[in-house]
């Protein structure tokens, strides 16, 4: 996916500003007023929170091209749910409402991809609802996969269960059940429905 920057016409893209953020850098906080859209020019970042025990429960991971606040910038209540942090040395770029607002009206191929990811964010929000409704461990891991076309990269156990809400010990006993069932194939770090 092309980065929506690149739709901006040069005197729009002189309106915009360009952040950098160190690793392990805080860039909003949860409850901050989003008063921007964010475009992840370079870099990682993660959006999450903490549960009352602490933990810490990650909404979504941010990767280049990738656009932040987009469910927030017109809402009602604009605040973050979750901080914004980096996980590694990131560039951000930051534009405030109005000038999306002057973009939105004056550039009608940005328009058609700010509308374009909107609803690609609409459709993954009910998506993950749908996901959570699933109680029974083994059709929401399925239910996962088909999401991602039936093939997953698995860094490790516990990031693939904070993705499906589940224990580590739950989605590890999943994972040899579905094994020995030849529902899936474990390959490295690759789970695929068979």
């Amino acid at each position: 996916m092309d980065n929506i920057i690149n739709l901006l016409t040069k005197e729009q893209s002189q309106k915009i500003k360009v952040v950098e953020i160190d690793k392990n850098i805080t860039l909003f906080h949860e409850n901050d007023i989003c008063d921007s859209l964010g475009v992840v020019l370079e870099g990682e970042l993660i959006i999450s929170s903490y549960s009352y025990k602490g933990n810490e429960l990650i909404y979504n991971h941010l990767y280049e091209n990738d656009i932040f606040g987009i469910n927030l910038i017109f809402s009602r209540e604009p605040k973050y749910q979750g901080n914004v942090t980096s996980l590694k040395k990131s560039k951000v770029a930051l534009i405030k409402k109005p000038q999306l607002l002057s973009f939105l009206s004056n550039n009608e191929a940005f328009m058609v991809e700010y509308l374009k990811r909107q609803s690609d964010f609409g459709k993954r929000a009910n998506s993950m609802l749908k996901l959570l409704s699933l109680s029974d461990a083994e059709e929401r891991f399925i239910y996962y996969l088909k999401l991602n076309k039936n093939v997953i990269f698995v860094k490790n156990v516990t990031d693939l269960a904070a993705k499906l809400f589940f224990s580590r010990e739950t989605v590890s006993r999943l994972i040899t059940k579905l094994s020995k069932k030849n529902i899936i194939v474990r390959k490295g770090h690759l789970i695929k429905l068979i």
